[in-house]
């Protein structure tokens, strides 16, 4: 498979991909199968319990932008589990619409959060699953490998994932590979999406948390 947009995260880094950000307007990442209707408003609450992984409570409202415009106000209060490793100025934070989907916060700044987790954190790294997530061995999703559960972890240095620009996404997992037996060393999954406006955007399926010590 080539020429992938591909989002690489051993370094909690976004390449390639547009995402929702709380610092300047950003679009957030697209993929997916078929959209649903809920737009991320006031918030929602995870489908899998993530109160093992380093979480940042919210202490400051602000508001996210898409396409120039205000989308939704993260709220004081809220608690996020925070993408990767902790923490510097800024972090990503994984919330949820009303329907149980997932999506990313990108560059929150320190400033509005405070984080049960420090710098010395050394929990594990692990691969989440956030909802239940059929992966398969080939691009056409037709060759079914496994099902991973929601709320099923993976201890993992590194996760990423890319896509042709379709809908379709390669995980960059060897531990996903290998829970699946995938002979040909790829896993490809459908994102689902949020429709926000006329626009679609992709959700997530995994997230790569650490866990708190």
């Amino acid at each position: 498979m080539k020429n992938l947009s591909t989002v690489l995260l051993a370094t909690v880094s976004l390449i390639g991909l547009p995402h929702c950000s709380s610092s300047e307007s950003k679009s957030p990442t697209n993929g997916g199968n078929s959209a649903s209707s809920s737009d991320p408003g006031e918030g929602g609450v995870s489908p899998v319990d993530l109160s093992a992984y380093c979480t940042a409570t919210i202490t400051k409202d602000f508001t996210v932008k898409f396409l120039s415009k205000d989308w939704y106000t993260v709220k004081s209060g809220e608690k996020l589990a925070i993408v990767g490793r902790v923490i510097g100025s800024e972090a990503e934070l994984i919330r949820f619409t009303k329907d149980g989907k997932a999506y990313e916060v990108d560059d929150v700044p320190s400033e509005n959060f405070t984080s049960d987790c420090g710098q010395n954190t050394t929990g594990d790294l692990e691969i989440v699953a956030l909802t239940s997530v059929e992966l398969f061995s080939d691009v056409q999703l037709s060759n079914k490998l496994c099902t991973v559960n929601a709320g099923a972890s993976y201890k993992s240095n590194s996760y990423g994932f890319g896509s042709n620009g379709g809908e379709v996404y390669e995980i960059f997992a060897d531990v996903l590979v290998s829970a699946c037996n995938s002979s040909t060393g790829k896993v490809f999954a459908g994102f689902p999406r949020i429709s926000v406006g006329n626009t679609n955007i992709g959700s997530k399926v995994f997230a790569w948390l650490r866990r708190k010590n």
